[in-house]
């Protein structure tokens, strides 16, 4: 089967099918995470956070993997190439990437999440009013970590495939229109065609 932009599922000689969880870079079923395809895509070693992926991005793609049915991974393999080379880790970008998810998952949070979800709102909006501020690795750390809450509550409240897959849609939508843009595939990469 072919996605509609050209990422092969099972196939017999194409890219490996998506399924949940981790797995082998020897996997004999040939099945991937959404990460691991998107290392595979970008040409990286094989792993579940490649470099050339916004770590917020890759965490709620993590979930939403293991979140979704079968039938909707053809799906979320549709989106791993817009996955590559959104790895701008500025603290504007990131900051975007976390108000983003908490504008949509705050209110639907299980109560033990809401205050991690909450500081990293207020450390977001502090970071878009200083147009100098550099991110941190550890402030980084934290917005991965709301992000894997933010797109774990999407998950838990009973949403549909689709809408679950539609947080990392919109996630991919706010990069791209900051200016990332669709990655450009050259030497080391994965064609799609």
């Amino acid at each position: 089967m072919v996605t509609s932009v050209g990422v092969e599922v099972l196939d017999g000689g194409g890219l490996p099918a998506l399924s949940r969880g981790g797995h082998q870079e020897h996997d004999h079923d040939h099945r991937v995470c959404v990460m691991e395809l998107t290392a595979l895509l970008a040409g990286e070693p094989h792993g579940d956070r490649p470099a050339g992926t916004h770590p917020v991005l890759a965490a709620v793609a993590r979930v939403v993997n293991d979140a979704v049915g079968a039938d909707a991974l053809p799906q979320l393999a549709a989106l791993s190439p817009r996955l590559v080379g959104t790895a701008d880790r500025s603290a504007h970008r990131t900051a975007d990437l976390v108000l983003e998810l908490c504008s949509r998952t705050l209110l639907a949070a299980p109560p033990v999440w809401r205050p991690r979800l909450l500081r990293a709102q207020r450390e977001a909006r502090r970071d878009l009013r200083r147009p100098d501020h550099v991110l941190t690795s550890r402030a980084l750390v934290r917005a991965e970590r709301c992000a894997t809450c933010a797109a774990a509550t999407v998950a838990l409240t009973g949403a549909s495939d689709s809408e679950t897959i539609g947080v990392l849609r919109r996630l991919l939508d706010v990069c791209e229109q900051a200016g990332a843009g669709p990655p450009v595939f050259g030497a080391g990469r994965r064609s799609l065609a």
